[in-house]
């Protein structure tokens, strides 16, 4: 509500005409787009969020490998008509974002592989670990493991899903403004 309060009184107070407004993927939604900004003859500039990134890659319309020697290119999508996009890529952003993601990984294996070795010792009821499993989602990695209980012997493993690591690594470093 901040932004439509605000954008009335940058018009009035200063006597513009024509006003751009800038602001993070938070600020500027699809939503204050389409009911505040638009009506209101406001033009911005804001970025998409990754979700919306990746939908462009899905739908062929962003192909982030052309991005590995160029940096940067426009695009167009119809979900977006008469707007420009800009598309740039951070290789130091992507290479930090890897890094973390792989640190993540280990140190979230580590914990799951404790667990197990609890759960197959016998010390820890099955209800128990499945609730303790499931409270590793606050590194957001849980994501990127399938979890596997054995029927005949409740034996428990897991493994990495290596391809959407994969499709999300491909997304490092990526900005679409």
């Amino acid at each position: 509500m901040t932004l439509s309060n605000q954008e009335v009184k940058i018009r009035e107070r200063f006597g513009l005409s024509k006003v751009v407004l800038v602001g993070d993927r938070g600020m500027i939604s699809q939503a204050r787009i389409d009911e505040d900004l638009q009506p209101n003859g406001f033009a911005w500039i804001t970025a998409l969020r990754s979700q919306t990134i990746r939908k462009l890659v899905q739908h062929g319309q962003l192909q982030p490998t052309l991005l590995d020697d160029w940096g940067l290119a426009q695009i167009t999508s119809p979900d977006y008509p008469n707007e420009r996009l800009v598309v740039c890529c951070n290789p130091f952003l992507r290479d930090e974002r890897r890094r973390k993601r792989n640190a993540l990984l280990a140190a979230t294996e580590e914990d799951i592989r404790a667990l197990a070795t609890r759960y197959a010792q016998g010390t820890m009821e099955r209800d128990e670990f499945n609730r303790q499993l499931g409270a590793h989602k606050r590194r957001k990695m849980a994501k990127h493991f399938a979890y596997r209980f054995d029927q005949n012997t409740g034996a428990f493993s897991f493994a990495r899903k290596e391809a959407a690591i994969t499709e999300e690594e491909s997304l490092d470093g990526l900005y679409v403004i």
